[in-house]
């Protein structure tokens, strides 16, 4: 039994036995409670309810596992690292044929509806802001890729500055060079 929200009319949540794959403009889920909360604008979130799916990654050891329609949302720090949150998955594929309905779908978080809704947002503040003949995507795109773009340079620069903090790094080794006599 799948639950079928309809993105293009209000909240209307029906039951549809038809598979995911099948259907077309909506969200389907196995679960009513994992429902995303299309009323609220980016721009009015809060940090922790703009991250929260982000961040709940950096929690190392889960303890007990919520359901999850993605293993990949419920994956801590080190199973999101490691892939390890695809174990099942692989598990389900070794003893039995895998097929569309047997693998998870998409993220909600990963989907192009919330994406697309975001990246319109940014469009059309952009719009408001400057006028289109002076709008720009490439500023609209950066503005939406700010933080993985942020997070990624960061990432970088830690490993630019890891092999510099080894001992046995050229740089740090001091050698004693005998002056000669000229």
């Amino acid at each position: 039994m799948f639950y079928f929200l309809n993105f293009t009319s209000q909240r209307n949540l029906t039951e549809h036995k038809e598979p995911w794959y099948l259907q077309t403009s909506a969200m389907v889920t196995s679960a009513p409670y994992l429902l995303p909360h299309l009323d609220i604008r980016d721009n009015e979130m809060t940090f922790y309810r703009k991250y929260e799916p982000s961040l709940k990654t950096m929690i190392p050891v889960r303890l007990k596992a919520k359901s999850a329609v993605n293993p990949m949302d419920n994956a801590g720090l080190f199973s999101f690292a490691t892939y390890s949150w695809l174990s099942s998955l692989m598990i389900k594929g070794y003893r039995h044929n895998i097929n569309v309905d047997t693998v998870p779908p998409l993220s909600y978080h990963d989907s192009s509806e919330p994406n697309a809704k975001r990246f319109r947002l940014l469009w059309e503040a952009e719009l408001a802001r400057v006028g289109p003949e002076k709008a720009s995507l490439i500023r609209v795109v950066l503005k939406f890729q700010r933080t993985r773009i942020l997070s990624f340079l960061l990432a970088i620069c830690l490993l630019n500055l890891l092999p510099f903090s080894s001992a046995n790094h050229p740089l740090l080794i001091f050698k004693k060079i005998p002056l000669s006599k000229f």
